[in-house]
């Protein structure tokens, strides 16, 4: 709960946001080209002193083509882990090394897809590796927690894939013989942290573990999967490492060496260039301050399932004076249906917008299909100042057609 006053940044004009609500009704999504391209482009130049360099985009983050695309067009890579994903890779473009086939199950039909494409594999168990070679293969190390501090043991101890030591040793024993095949090691991160020095720490210990493994079996592992990068600072009053010193931190520790590098970073690409607009509809007090919004679980997920902090604001209210506490609430009476459980808001009427920032990965990409409400559609608003659809709402009634159609 935060009872302090944050500033509202948006990442487009305001009045474009008002407009275009006024015109087309809320809730939407609406995502910022210029600013998704500028993210691309940080990520590449702060890592792109590596030969070979590539970051992979989580696909299920936000699988709008409008959005892939412009990953692709800016040089990054996605990952998948099926079929559907596969193919929607494809029909952007994304083939070779620029694609990280991760499966969480066996597919024949997706491995033939995958080898297909050229694509590289990331396997967190041995039952997932592949049949024949394939040009890239990482395998992600899970570590042993028993020596960890107890916090961080809690959270290694919740990992439940990746390979043990002992079996990522049989692992190469098994590629050894994978002549066409280049075998790396992928660190095991299921989130990202605000620490400093989470890139380098990362390659210091698959660095020294690959060293073992080459006194072990005889292998060269020289390609290194980091994973996700430096966390996005979601409340606007905290601070953090930025990528930059972060990326300045992992040259130093790789040095001159022949390594090839990739990271997954996937929120300092996608996150803060997304909005969730909504409008008030009720200011209701029961107890409490409650800013009732015509959006709901249905439109974004995360901050009920996993407390998750988002900024919110009101449009073109940014004063700091008259605030008070609200929760901001959908309209369901489901008491997961919040976006936050306190914020230091203006007063509010019916009709005003409400902003939910920060909401680019993982927002309409996986909605709950509640019936009566409608999946907010998805608009770009583009470098000369138009805003395009770039994905249909879907109504109740394709909900419903969609629950019960087939019956």
């Amino acid at each position: 709960m935060d009872r302090e006053y944050l500033p509202d940044l948006l990442p487009v004009p305001a009045e474009a946001v008002a407009a275009w609500a006024k015109t087309h009704g809320t809730p939407f999504y609406l995502y910022d080209e210029a600013g998704l391209e500028a993210s691309i482009s940080r990520v590449q130049t702060a890592l792109g002193w590596n030969p070979g360099y590539v970051n992979y985009v989580r696909l299920r983050e936000n699988p709008n083509p409008a959005l892939l695309r412009l990953l692709y067009d800016g040089g990054s890579g996605v990952s998948v882990s099926n079929g559907l994903e596969l193919r929607a890779a494809r029909q952007c473009g994304f083939s070779g090394v620029r694609l990280l086939y991760a499966p969480t199950r066996r597919d024949p039909e997706a491995e033939a897809l995958a080898r297909s494409l050229g694509a590289a594999w990331l396997i967190h168990a041995q039952a997932l590796l592949p049949d024949a070679p394939v040009p890239v293969l990482y395998l992600r190390v899970v570590r042993d927690s028993s020596y960890m501090e107890p916090a961080a043991r809690r959270r290694q101890n919740r990992i439940k894939a990746g390979f043990t030591e002992a079996q990522l040793r049989e692992a190469v024993v098994r590629l050894r013989g994978w002549i066409s095949t280049e075998v790396g090691l992928a660190a095991y991160n299921t989130s990202y942290d605000l620490l400093p020095g989470m890139l380098a720490s990362r390659w210091t210990d698959l660095q020294k573990l690959a060293r073992q493994l080459q006194q072990e079996t005889g292998a060269s592992i020289r390609r290194f999967y980091l994973g996700e990068g430096p966390g996005v600072v979601y409340r606007p009053s905290f601070t953090g490492p930025t990528l930059e010193e972060e990326a300045e931190a992992l040259r130093t520790a790789v040095g001159e060496t022949d390594c090839v590098l990739s990271t997954g970073i996937c929120k300092q690409v996608l996150e803060r260039h997304g909005l969730l607009v909504t409008s008030v509809v009720e200011c209701r007090t029961v107890y409490r301050n409650y800013l009732v919004v015509d959006a709901g679980i249905s439109q974004y997920l995360r901050p009920a399932l996993h407390q998750a902090y988002r900024h919110i604001s009101i449009l073109g209210k940014t004063q700091p004076e008259n605030r008070r506490l609200w929760q901001v609430v959908g309209p369901t009476d489901e008491d997961l249906d919040r976006f936050s459980d306190g914020r230091m808001l203006p007063n509010c009427r019916p009709g005003d917008l409400c902003i939910v920032h920060d909401v680019g990965c993982g927002g309409r990409s996986s909605p709950m299909l509640s019936v009566g409400q409608t999946v907010a559609p998805e608009y770009l608003y583009r470098r000369d100042g138009t805003i395009v659809p770039i994905s249909p709402a879907r109504s109740a009634e394709d909900v419903w057609t969609f629950l019960y159609g087939g019956l």
